[in-house]
Order: C-alpha cells, then sequence, then structure tokens
C-alpha cells in the first residue's frame, strides 16, 4: 500500500512539472553515518544526469547532483553543510536562504538564513524553491518552520527548518 501510495503521489508530481524529464534512481550507497546527507544514486550522464540537477521526491525537494560517473551520480542533500537553496515562504513570499548546518545536520534539520527584520516567520511556516538561481524549479515544498531564533542584528536572525523529506529512510528519487 505505501509503495502504491508513492507512485501515485510521484505520477501527480510529475504532471505539476511537465515541462521536466524525470529519471527514477535508487540509491546504492552512502556516506557513513544514520542520515541520507551525501549519496549515490543508480544513474548518470548515460541516462542524462547532469552536475547540479535537482533531486526530489513526490514530497519535496531532496538535494541536486554534485558529480556524475557514466552509470552513477553523486547528490547531495539540502541538509549538508555544502547545499544552499534559495527558497520562498509560502505564507508571506519572502525570499530566504535555506542551508545545510554541521549541528542541524545530526538531527535530519537545516536552517534559514539571511532573513530581513521584517520577514513573517512563524513555527509551521511552509517553504518552497524560489526557482531562483537556475538549478531548483520554482515551487518545490523544502519543509517547516520548526523554531525561529530572532537576533539584535540586521540579517542575523534565522529559522530552524524540518525537510519534508525524511533523510533517515530514503531510497529512491
Amino acid at each position: 500500500k505505501k509503495e502504491n501510495k508513492e507512485l501515485r503521489d510521484a505520477l501527480n508530481f510529475k504532471d505539476q512539472y511537465e515541462e521536466y524529464d524525470f529519471v527514477g534512481c535508487s540509491i546504492i550507497a552512502k556516506d557513513p553515518g544514520n542520515w541520507f546527507d551525501v549519496f549515490t544514486i543508480n544513474k548518470g550522464s548515460k541516462d542524462n544526469i547532469k552536475t547540479d540537477s535537482p533531486v526530489i521526491t513526490p514530497y519535496g525537494l531532496v538535494g541536486r547532483v554534485s558529480k556524475t560517473d557514466l552509470v552513477s551520480s553523486r547528490v547531495v542533500s539540502i541538509i549538508d553543510i555544502d547545499s544552499t537553496v534559495s527558497a520562498r515562504l509560502s505564507k508571506s513570499r519572502d525570499l530566504i536562504v535555506v542551508r545545510g548546518d554541521v549541528e542541524l545536520r545530526s538531527k535530519g534539520l537545516c536552517r534559514a538564513d539571511y532573513m530581513p527584520p521584517n520577514t513573517d516567520v512563524m513555527p509551521g511556516d511552509t517553504l518552497e524553491t524560489s526557482g531562483i538561481g537556475g538549478i531548483y524549479p520554482k515551487g518545490i515544498i523544502i519543509g517547516k518552520v520548526v523554531s525561529v531564533i530572532s537576533n539584535e542584528g540586521q540579517y542575523d536572525s534565522y529559522a530552524i527548518i524540518e525537510p519534508v523529506v525524511d533523510f533517515k529512510r530514503l531510497e529512491e528519487v
């Protein structure tokens, strides 16, 4: 039942982004540890996978391809410290940057930075890709705000983000 639901969700997602070519991939290796912050998929350049191709599940954003070989590719997820994603708050439409964090990665979380002082952000708010930057299409769900840490300085505030993708149990992208 679970696999059937995931396949139906994948088809619905594919219909939303008809202008893109989708390639289903299985994860064949990952870096040590509990989290899928950097991993290898079973498709490569012969399958038309390119560096900086976005990687998704039917539920939302996983990350991007960082390196391709002929039959496999390396993926950097949004919880990895080398990841940066231009994002938009779904409610207020404010632009922010979601990036991996050394401490939060061990909990499967990431953070939203560069929030202007007047940003309307609260726990429970949804973030999606902004479409700015040329890697990620606009409107892919990233996750939800867990908490907001406010500081006095301009652009010092940040939010803790819980990705919509479960980075402990990834199998296919």
